[in-house]
Order: C-alpha cells, then structure tokens, then sequence
C-alpha cells in the first residue's frame, strides 16, 4: 500500500492529516516548539542540476498523467533561483504556460494568505487567538459543548464543526452571497468538541476569514489586496470573484484528457460562496514571492507583512492528537518532523492541483502546480521527489513490535470514515468512499484496508501503530487512536487527518449486504407483475380481487418505481462533482425530493399489508411477498433518516 490509499479516502487537498491523552490545543504557545532546528543536511543547490532534476520529473509526470500545462518555482535564501512553465494554459489556442503571467487557481493554499491575514491582526492586538470568536462575529455559534470555538481552533481545523460542499460554489458572479450572509445561514452544526480531532472544513477558514473581514473593517478580497499582495509585489495575484479584466485573459483553462486530446473544461471553483477558504487565482513568480516572505520571517525586500516573532510562531506545531505525529502550525500542516523539518499546504480545485512546500530551516521553498485532471498524483510525486533529492531520509529498518503490549486490539476494529466528511446533511452517503478498515490480526498486527488496498501494521509504542515493512510512505507510516469522553475508541488518526469511527448500521459491508436485500425484494414486485400479467390463471384471480386488493399492488409498484428513481437521483452526485459544489445537481434534488413520497407510500403499504391479513387478500404465499417487500420499505425509511435523506 502506498499513498493512493489517502487519495482513494478522499484526500484534500489532499494531505490533504493520536489518543494519548487528547489534549486540547494551545493557541499562542505551541505543544512541541520547534524554533529553530538545526538541519543536518547542507543544501548547495546547483541552478543547472536544479533546472534539470526537475525537468525531467515535472515532464515525465505531465507525460505519464496527461497534464496539458503546469509551473514552477523554487525560492532559496530569499531568491528564486527557479521559476518554469511547462505545457498549455489554453490547448486550442497552443497558447503557453507563462510562469510569470499565467494564473492558476491556488485552491485551499489559499488558505494560508487567510491565515497570514489572522496573524497581522494578531500581532496588532486585535485579534486573540484563544477568544471565543463570538466575541467577533454577528451572529452567534451555538454552545453545544461547554468549550468555545477559537481562532486557534479554527486554524488546525479542530473546531468541531460539520462539513459540506452542496452549494458552497455558484454558477456565476452574481449569485455569490456576501461572506457573512452565506456564513449565518448555512452554519453547519458542531459534531464534535473543539479540540479533539483536525477534521479539515472549508467553512471553518471562511469563517476566519469573516473574522478578519469584521475586526479589520475591509472586505477579505480588499484586506488580502492592500496588506498582503500589494507589500510583495503580487501584481498577477487575485482572491477576487470575477477576475480583473487585466487578469482574466492570462487565467489558464483547466482539463480532462480522454480520447487522445485535452477538453477544457468548466471550473466550478471560479465563483465560492466560501472565498477566504479557496478563491486566489496566482503564478509561480508569485507564489514565489509569498514563499520568500514567509521563509524571511515575514519579509521580502523592503517590505514585512509579519513581524519576524509572529512568522515563527505560526511556523511553529500548533495543534497535534498525539505528540508522536505531526499536525498542524497554525494553518500550514506538516509535512517532515526533521532532517529537515517541512510544512506546507496543499490545494484542489477541480482539476487544479497545487503543493507549496516550505523548508524554514534552510531558507528553502518549492510551489508546483497543473490544469488538470489527475494531477493531484503530479504536484504530490514532484514536491517529494524534491524534498527526498535534496534530502534523503535515512534508510527506515522495519518496526520493532512492542515487547509487551496491553492494548485490547479487538476493541480497535472497525470501519473509519473521514471526520471532515458531512454527518449532518444528505453528503453523508460519501462516506462510503472514505472508509478505512481496521482488523486484528492473529499475530498481535493490525490490517488496515480501504478500496486502494491493504497493510498490516504492528504496535511499535502503546498504542502507536507503524507499517509492519519499515516503508515510508509519509501520510500512512503510522497511526494511533482517539477516545471519546465515555473512553471508548472513536477515532483513527493518521498524522493531521482525523477518521471517526462508524456504528456497525453505517459500515460499507453492512449497507452492501442491506442494499442486495432492499433491491432484490424491490425488483421482485415488477417481476411479479409480469409473471401475473404472462399468466392467464394469475390474471384472473387478479380482476376478481377486490379494489383495494388491486389499490395495494399499484401503491407497492408506484413505491419501488419511486425509490429507484430517487435512488439513481442521489447516487448521480457521485459523477458530478460541479453540479453538486454549485448547487444544480437537479437529479440528486429530485431523488432526494422523491424519498418524501417512497415515505409516504410505505406508510400506506403497512396499512395494506393490514388489510391484506385481516381480509385474505390473495393466496399466502402472495400476502408473505406483500409483508417482506413492506418490511424492507419500512427499514428504507430508516435508512433515509439515517443518511439525513429525511429530516
């Protein structure tokens, strides 16, 4: 196994992310300060072999996953000494990538000009990172637990906070609603404590971002302009929805290769309602220098967008579920612990993919970004590919196992989804795409599978698990888990991601084995239909059962016709991601609309199945038929309010 069993659990941007005990994050001072590490590796970088080295992993990336166009840059000891495009940024006008004009859409490294805008407010006295941040809003995150949410939880994503992506982009420009509109009204639910868990939220960002829109008095776009773009020199950078006309014509495509050609594609990403969370579109020759700024200590020239204390600082671990991992500093997570300790960002729009790298203890900064889809696999080989040319992690001797473990690892089975995925709404349904398996193994290992594969896993510290080969695969080398309050197990938890664990009703094996069940009685009822409507005995019997009789056959066919279009309505989200993200996906609006009335028919069905019994509708062999299909409506019906289809 190696990282595609991230990237089939949905990754984030991939990185996108611990028991022992869970402690509570610590704003301002850090759990693990890491000031400044010395590294054990000189890094004299050649401009030539630099050039080289990653030409030929950027072109044979591009050429293995059909990249149409891609850029880069790398910074050192506040210069860059390289800055390249490769490939198109528009196919059909064979028009290049430019690294110095072209834009790409950044994604959720986005994220990071956000919370660079938190800690210039922090540093002026106007924001505290420990607040409750009621005290900044207009409106009001209700006090499902006893803990506040700060802005320090807010930059780990460890708020609690539920999340989803229906309708979090728009169509066009003019539908976008103002920040702290979109905010008040589509406050999702706290699912969780604050503190306990990273569970990556999008809303969560944009909400800080509202908070620096509220205490600076600006709009985000104009803060972000004025305090940020403008001090570096980052004329071909903008969070602005739509684009300046005197940037849109340099905003590259984005596309999908099939047949042998690239086809451009809509991005659904151009307009968010969640602007601070993903919205700069930038070039590598900017990029680079918001990676010299932050490698400086906030400088860049003759211009500081942070003073040199409050750069450490947000370098520094902010948050960890356990010690042994790593986590987050204050809104870059980490990559690398040591020789050389890296942390970065990682972003995903659609199919632009981007990975900034940065390496504070060498002066050192890569960004590497691409139009198109799969490229996530690119940015990700490219930037380690990197990282391990310059500094080759030492060789790894497999593990160790625990000499005398006490830990109960049947206690630890079980299914493991996202913890950023969506719990509250009808997104729930995804969480089938993310789950991890973990299963104990006869030899005191744990197996842990997903639908990209399997590993074992052995005990190396109590309760610290670690790939039984010693490989190092950077996202999965090892795991731990979380408790809940009652101290039961609830949460895997893979470096800064968090996975929660699932009851037995919600793991895939159990909805597998409910949905053959549900179809196979569902289909039985046209089947039976037919076998009536072929058999002239059948159908007269048929004509001579009373109306109601007749009234309860057509109620159950009108049932299952409506469940399985409902259904093949809620699982077409699955194949269109824009639709969903911008709030047109009519198909899944329509399937979970018609669940309402599959409801309603199955109440009436129960009261048919009544009527059946009491007044010896059809034969007994017919009237069982009737009850079982009528037994599986009613346990769909639990089934939809399970998945919040319902309610």
């Amino acid at each position: 196994m190696n990282k595609s069993i991230v990237g089939a659990v949905a990754i984030i941007c991939l990185f996108v992310w611990l028991l022992a005990p869970i402690s509570p994050v610590l704003a301002v001072q850090p759990q693990n300060p890491q000031p400044n590490l010395t590294c054990s590796v000189e890094v004299p970088i050649d401009p030539a072999e630099l050039a080289a080295f990653l030409d030929q992993e950027v072109q044979e990336s591009m050429d293995r996953l059909h990249i149409a166009g891609a850029m880069v840059s790398v910074v050192k000891d506040g210069e860059m000494i390289f800055t390249r495009g490769y490939g198109l940024a528009d196919v059909a006008a064979n028009k290049p990538v430019d690294p110095q004009t072209t834009l790409f859409h950044i994604g959720s490294v986005g994220k990071v000009f956000t919370f660079t805008a938190v800690m210039q407010l922090v540093e002026q006295g106007k924001l505290d990172l420990n607040a409750d941040i009621n005290t900044y809003l207009d409106f009001k995150i209700p006090a499902t637990y006893p803990e506040p949410i700060t802005m320090a939880h807010l930059m780990s994503h460890s708020a609690g906070l539920d999340e989803f992506n229906f309708g979090t982009s728009t169509p066009t420009a003019e539908k976008i609603l103002p920040l702290g509109e979109y905010l008040r009204t589509q406050l999702p639910p706290r699912v969780r404590p604050p503190g306990v868990v990273s569970a990556y939220t999008n809303y969560g960002v944009a909400l800080a971002g509202y908070i620096v829109e509220r205490v600076s008095g600006q709009p985000y776009a104009a803060y972000i302009e004025e305090h940020i773009l403008k001090p570096l020199g980052m004329a071909h950078t903008s969070p602005r929805m739509p684009l300046p006309e005197s940037l849109s014509q340099d905003m590259s495509l984005t596309y999908v290769y099939s047949d042998g050609t690239f086809h451009s594609v809509d991005d659904p990403f151009r307009f968010v309602n969640l602007a601070p969370a993903g919205s700069i579109k930038s070039t590598a020759a900017d990029m680079a220098r918001f990676m010299i700024a932050h490698l400086q200590e906030g400088a860049y020239q003759d211009a500081r967008i942070l003073e040199a204390e409050t750069a450490r600082l947000m370098h520094q671990q902010s948050f960890t579920e356990d010690p042994r991992l790593l986590g987050w500093a204050h809104g870059f997570y980490e990559i690398r612990a040591e020789n050389p300790r890296v942390i970065g960002h990682g972003g995903v729009t659609y199919h632009f993919y981007t990975e900034m790298y940065l390496v504070p203890e060498v002066n050192l900064g890569l960004f590497v970004a691409n139009n198109s889809a799969g490229g996530r696999r690119m940015v990700d080989s490219v930037a380690e590919a990197f990282i391990d040319h310059y500094f080759p992690p030492s060789a790894v001797a497999p593990p160790t196992p625990l000499a005398k473990s006490t830990t109960d690892l049947r206690s630890l089975e079980g299914s493991y989804a996202l913890a950023n995925a969506s719990y509250s709404t009808s997104e729930k349904l995804s969480l089938v795409l993310s789950i991890l398996k973990i299963q104990a193994q006869d030899d005191g290992s744990l197996l842990l599978s997903s639908l990209a594969g399997s590993q074992r896993y052995v005990e190396v510290e109590p309760l610290l698990f670690q790939r039984d080969d010693g490989k190092r695969v950077d996202y999965l080398d090892y795991f731990t888990f979380g408790a809940n309050p009652d101290g039961k197990v609830q949460y895997l938890l893979v470096e800064s991601i968090g996975f929660q664990k699932l009851p037995w009703y919600e793991t895939m094996g159990f909805n597998i084995l409910f949905s053959a069940i549900v179809l196979l009685l569902f289909l039985s009822v046209p089947i039976a239909a037919i076998v009536v409507r072929l058999s002239t005995r059948l159908r007269e019997q048929a004509a001579r059962q009373p109306r109601d009789a007749r009234l309860a056959r057509g109620l159950l066919g009108l049932m299952v016709a409506l469940f399985l279009i409902s259904q093949g309505g809620m699982f077409s989200a699955f194949a269109s991601e824009a639709a969903v993200l911008t709030g047109t996906a009519i198909a899944y609006k329509v399937g979970i609309f018609l669940a309402i009335p599959v409801v309603i028919l199955a109440v009436g069905a129960v009261i048919f199945t009544v009527l059946a019994w009491r007044r010896a509708f059809w034969s007994p062999g017919w009237r069982i038929h009737y009850s079982l299909v009528t037994l599986v409506a009613v346990s769909v019906v639990w089934w939809y309010f399970n998945w919040n289809i319902i309610g």
